[in-house]
């Protein structure tokens, strides 16, 4: 038997090898919360009295003094039963400021999905439909700043890894005045949280949990130190007999078959588990009790590698704390401590432009605005000249406007918060007698009930606000807080697949991940150099226009900015440019010029930040994310000219057929125009058969070459294009997650997101496409006029009155497509007959037989076979009671 199993535990607030008296009783609440354990005090004094700083322990060791100058890790373990209740997530926060602790893992939590809370002090792994189920664990801040990554493996397992060191040591040698401190090599800690099936489970899913377990081991770096917490559903029991290695001579009960199978786990990965190494009271060990208080096991255990168990200090249960859960919280300390990283992330403070609509405000931006652009020099090179503008900007604004902070209240209330303090000193005496167990059962009931209020009353204040703002016209503060009562809640994700199918969970590595996804996603492979040489064959010749851009052009641009609109990398917002006044105008008008004449712009004006934005699927999959894009609304400025200037000269030459980014054009039109045809064809006994073509991926694809020679085919001047040219071939993005901004990478292939020109180029791109594609003699017979394809944007409908000119016109398209870049997913592209549930002879495209269906959501609206619109009014009607359904 070791000296290890034989140690006997310190009492609460003692470090190991500590003498001297204990603790003055005044001192004794700091000391407990330091050393792990619960506080006399409430939780509202606990946090009216932050400021207890870390006790520093001596060690004397022959004749040196040994310091431990930092608090000890603590991980615990505590099964809450359910977090999927009102207000419960709240509470267990509440419940855990009585105690000192890093990390908890949480069995039960019963939520949908993986992810992490806004705030990113709770990560969960759980089913992806029922409540079931589900793993968590709580950090606090400081865990949170040293949090690498995490994993969620399934609704039993997840992990997290942490940065963390030994305790840096003070050596004080007595007989001379000389110290020492040694800094101790940094690692990482990793934490496996499980919650495993319970002993009415099969077999098969036991093997499943633990093959599991050992999934997770093996995906761990071998130097990690590794702690397992969780609610292993098994019994241990007290007797160690030939199981050592393993466990001390302090457990619990007796043994059951899962106990034995844990037993055999530990031996095999060497974990040890800390809950029996040290001699405690039985109210200390044991923790989970029935309903009754007469059944009592061990089941909840913190187990970690054993050339490591040597630093565990204490690990108790602590029946004190109180979530309304059968189980009890289990807290172990260790002799490692949490390192921050070293990487400060980028700051990002955003001014408070909101002011700047106060009369007084703008005034005096508008003068200190002036003052700076009057030092600007107008001749100098055009890069410097947009900097200047750029700094003058920022500077006005900063010495004038506040930046804005978002202070997050608590919706429940003192009041359940002191139902709480009251249910867990109840806890204590619940079985003392039945009346004891009545009470606490009515405290826990009142607690539920007051949090239901609390949240009622949250709601209701929301309500109000909503109300008074649209009273006074402010719908996007109503709209926002409509936001906020939606139940929607969409995770953080914070960890990516890599190419292989490993996880990545280091913020750096997720970086690095999603800047090569979208680099490889906006290279151009090549091809397209045929219907490159095609389109030159039909360019017209014409005259250069050497007209200036002119100030009105300029003007008109500014105002059309939108405003509430994250601004760029350069940090300037629409409400920036719009207040600045008639000598910003000028400023910028000079710019556009500068630009105009060389061909160039700025260097900030082609930068675009791309984030990521989930969709549906497997959120660890970069190609279920869609990005938005933030450009420089300066640059949005000269963009927005030249969207102008194209649209007049491009505009005669589309087709009607296009009704996407044209002026009074609208889904409803192409709608309509579907509908009156499906109805004329039924009136004469007609089929008219549809193929609705879904791109993969259209505006990234669209190669840029293509988009110049399109451009000259339709007459566009050279000063236009090669312009456009250096904008696409020196522009730049980068991709922001968590705050955080990847490294700078060039893009190749496909249309600028954010930029107001782009769907112009690119629907001009289709048109070509399309010309090329549909032939003439086709279509469905209007008195007279063929329509054989509607088009809104790249959502196509194409259009034959019998299915063999359906499968000629596909085909055509396919080819004409594919050399443009373009390809077809076979996959969402689907045929609909107006006229008869089935088609005669299936669509093929590249050996993919694409499906026929007898409804179809076209544009936002359900199309059906037989032109009924029953099916599309319920629809509606679902959705708007699904859209007040989430507001309550």
């Amino acid at each position: 038997m070791s000296d290890d199993d034989n140690q006997k535990p310190y009492r609460l607030g003692r470090r190991p090898g500590e003498q001297g008296p204990r603790p003055l009783s005044s001192n004794q609440d700091r000391i407990e919360k330091l050393a792990t354990g619960k506080t006399g005090t409430t939780t509202r004094q606990i946090v009216a009295n932050k400021t207890a700083a870390a006790v520093t322990s001596n060690v004397k060791i022959g004749q040196q003094q040994w310091k431990i100058t930092k608090d000890p890790l603590t991980v615990g373990t505590w099964n809450a039963q359910t977090l999927w209740a009102t207000g419960k997530l709240e509470l267990l926060r509440n419940e855990m400021k009585c105690f000192r602790f890093d990390v908890i893992g949480i069995s039960e939590v019963r939520w949908t999905g993986k992810g992490e809370t806004p705030s990113g002090d709770f990560i969960w792994s759980g089913e992806d439909t029922t409540h079931t189920r589900g793993v968590g664990m709580l950090l606090t801040a400081k865990a949170k700043k040293t949090l690498i990554g995490y994993n969620p493996i399934s609704s039993r397992v997840i992990t997290a890894r942490f940065n963390a060191t030994p305790f840096k040591l003070t050596v004080i040698h007595v007989s001379r005045v000389i110290t020492a401190r040694f800094n101790a090599t940094p690692f990482k800690l990793t934490v496996i949280h499980v919650y495993a099936p319970t002993s009415a489970s099969s077999d098969d899913e036991i093997e499943i949990f633990y093959d599991s377990i050992e999934h997770a081991l093996t995906q761990t770096p071998k130097k990690d130190i590794i702690i397992v917490t969780g609610d292993w559903n098994g019994k241990i029991g007290s007797d160690n007999t030939h199981w050592e290695s393993v466990m001390g001579r302090y457990g619990y009960g007796d043994r059951n078959e899962r106990g034995d199978r844990l037993l055999e786990f530990a031996a095999l990965h060497n974990p040890y588990i800390c809950n029996t190494r040290f001699q405690q009271k039985a109210n200390r060990k044991w923790t989970w009790a029935s309903p009754d208080g007469v059944h009592k096991n061990m089941i909840d255990l913190v187990l970690i590698q054993k050339r490591w168990k040597s630093s565990v200090t204490n690990c108790r249960t602590f029946q004190s704390a109180d979530i309304s859960s059968d189980h009890s919280l289990v807290l172990c300390n260790i002799k490692l401590r949490l390192k921050r990283r070293c990487i400060k992330p980028q700051q990002y403070h955003r001014a408070d432009v909101s002011q700047l609509k106060s009369q007084k405000v703008r005034e005096v931006y508008q003068t200190r605005l002036v003052n700076r652009l009057q030092d600007i020099d107008t001749q100098c090179i055009l890069e410097e000249h947009a900097a200047k503008v750029e700094e003058a900007i920022k500077e006005a604004l900063q010495a004038t406007v506040t930046t804005t902070r978002r202070v997050k209240k608590p919706w429940i209330s003192e009041q359940t918060l002191n139902l709480a303090d009251e249910k867990r000193k109840m806890k204590q005496i619940k079985n003392v007698s039945a009346e004891n167990g009545q009470l606490y059962k009515n405290l826990c009931n009142k607690v539920k009930k007051s949090a239901r209020q609390d949240k009622d009353n949250w709601i209701q204040d929301k309500c109000n606000e909503i109300e008074n703002g649209l009273k006074i016209g402010n719908t996007r503060q109503a709209y926002s807080l409509i936001k906020t009562l939606k139940k929607n809640f969409v995770p953080r994700i914070t960890m990516i697949r890599n190419q292989d199918g490993t996880m990545q969970q280091s913020k750096e590595g997720v970086k690095q991940r999603w800047t090569q996804y979208y680099s490889g996603l906006y290279k151009d492979e090549g091809g397209g150099d045929e219907m490159v040489k095609e389109l030159e064959g039909i360019s017209p010749s014409y005259k250069e226009g050497p007209q200036d851009i002119l100030y009105s052009e300029v003007e008109e641009a500014i105002q059309t900015l939108k405003s509430n609109k994250s601004p760029g990398s350069d940090g300037i917002t629409a409400e920036m440019i719009q207040a600045g006044g008639e000598q910003l105008t000028h400023e910028i008008h000079s710019l556009c010029n500068k630009a105009w004449h060389k061909g160039v712009i700025p260097e900030e004006w082609g930068k675009s930040i791309l984030i990521p934005i989930p969709k549906k699927g497997d959120l660890s999959e970069c190609a279920n994310y869609r990005t938005i894009s933030l450009i420089s609304h300066t640059g949005k400025i000269l963009l927005t000219v030249l969207l102008n200037r194209l649209k007049r000269h491009l505009d005669p030459y589309l087709s009607e057929e296009q009704a996407g980014f044209t002026q009074d054009r609208s889904t409803v039109h192409q709608i309509l125009i579907l509908r009156l045809l499906a109805e004329k064809a039924k009136r004469q006994e007609k089929k008219i058969y549809n193929c609705f073509i879904d791109f993969q991926k259209a505006f990234d694809a669209i190669k840029h070459k293509i988009i110049w020679a399109v451009l000259k085919s339709f007459g566009v001047e050279n000063k236009m294009i090669t312009l456009l040219k250096h904008i696409y071939e020196k522009a730049q993005s980068a991709v922001r997650v968590e705050k955080e901004t990847g490294e700078w990478f060039q893009t190749s292939v496909g249309s600028r997101q954010g930029d107001p020109l782009s769907p112009l180029p690119f629907i001009t791109y289709l048109e070509r496409v399309m010309d090329k594609a549909m032939q003439i003699n086709r279509g469905i017979n209007i008195s007279g006029t063929l329509v054989n394809n509607l088009r809104f944007a790249d959502d196509i409908d194409v259009l034959e009155e019998d299915c063999d000119s359906l499968h000629q016109q596909i085909e055509q398209l396919k080819i004409t497509a594919e050399e443009a870049g373009l390809l077809i997913n076979t996959k969402k592209t689907k045929t609909l007959v107006f006229g008869d549930r089935n088609i005669e002879k299936h669509v093929q495209i590249a050996e993919n037989i694409i499906e026929n269906v007898e409804l179809f959501e076209y544009l936002g609206s359900l199309l059906t076979w037989d032109n009924n619109c029953s099916d599309e009014i319920k629809r509606r009607i679902g959705k708007s009671i699904g859209a007040m359904a989430a507001l309550k």
